[in-house]
């Protein structure tokens, strides 16, 4: 139980950077569409793009983790029952 929680709490993570990531790359492309703020040094195309694929990436992964938390929790719930139905005989 506690190896669920674990991948649960890192999958949360996860998803909880990616878009956090993501959503400070698309506001610092709407904010840098809307105002001239060309004397504030601001992110190449380049690096806004690396920004946008590792929150995807960050994203991906977290629900990668999620997925991996609920298999291992139903293998684990299913010996339960195995080992549950062999002593009740």
């Amino acid at each position: 139980m506690v190896d669920w929680f674990k991948w649960k709490t890192i999958g949360i993570g996860g998803v909880g950077i990616g878009l956090v990531l993501t959503g400070i790359q698309l506001g610092l492309l709407v904010i840098l569409q809307f105002f001239d703020w060309s004397t504030i040094p601001a992110l190449s195309d380049g690096q806004m793009l690396i920004v946008f694929i590792a929150g995807l990436l960050f994203v991906y992964l977290g629900v990668f983790l999620h997925r991996v938390a609920d298999e291992r929790l139903e293998k684990r719930i299913q010996e339960l029952r195995e080992e549950n139905r062999g002593e009740s005989r």
